[in-house]
């Protein structure tokens, strides 16, 4: 008796075609899916750039306050004292809800009218508040906080 070979065969069938096809859908989909996330994640990271640069620029002007226990002269009622002709309301950040208080007091102060225009115009809207802290011996720490009141995204 003689048995016919078989020749191996050179086509695939249908299930491993239908396997490829939806390894190839899954992976094309997760790729479309990254690339469609790129511009969202683009916008994300300008925005968190621009609100550095407008917090950094506040941040800038307060590091050349000091408090009034450092004046050489004579130390000025309150911010609003223009006794004081070297530096006339010099202490207090302009825009700042409490008007009588030092730019370094201890506690929170809105900076918003110290950011660049750019920062507080549409579409940004861009607020900031600070928060003043005394960390030891009597050393000012303060922190920054940037907040956006736009449609964008």
């Amino acid at each position: 008796m003689t048995r016919a070979f078989r020749s191996p065969s050179r086509g695939a069938t249908l299930v491993e075609t239908l396997a490829a096809v939806l390894l190839l859908s899954i992976a094309v989909s997760s790729l479309m899916a990254a690339m469609l996330s790129l511009p969202r994640n683009q916008m994300a990271t300008q925005n968190w750039e621009r609100a550095t640069f407008c917090a950094d620029a506040v941040l800038h002007e307060l590091r050349s306050y000091v408090k009034p226990a450092y004046f050489t002269a004579a130390v000025p009622t309150a911010p609003t004292d223009t006794t004081d002709p070297a530096h006339p309301i010099a202490w207090h950040l302009p825009g700042d809800s409490c008007p009588s208080c030092w730019a370094l007091d201890v506690g929170t102060h809105d900076g918003t009218q110290a950011m660049p225009a750019s920062c507080r115009a549409a579409p940004f809207n861009g607020t900031l508040s600070y928060t003043v802290t005394v960390n030891g011996q009597d050393v000012r720490s303060v922190t920054a906080d940037v907040t956006w009141h736009s449609n964008t995204r």
